[in-house]
């Protein structure tokens, strides 16, 4: 069974039970997964220094071209 297939099939289960337990479970399955593979707090303390910085000087950064003139001038 593909992938599509079996997410389908499971949507399909989860619209006809009528158990909240179970989709309290699901749904904390979920999350604890969307979790584990988040940032850690150290990441995004990064980015947010990152997005700061860019918001205060948003003319220091380089254009999408220019990053791949350069990119391209390494290889």
């Amino acid at each position: 069974m593909d992938i599509k297939t079996a997410k389908l099939e499971l949507m399909q289960q989860l619209l006809e039970t009528e158990s909240g337990e179970l989709l309290e479970k699901i749904k904390k399955l979920i999350e604890d997964e969307i979790h584990q593979s988040a940032f850690t707090k150290e990441h995004k303390k990064i980015i947010d220094q990152r997005l700061s910085s860019h918001r205060a000087n948003p003319a220091s950064g380089s254009s999408w071209k220019d990053v791949k003139r350069r990119i391209k001038a390494k290889l």
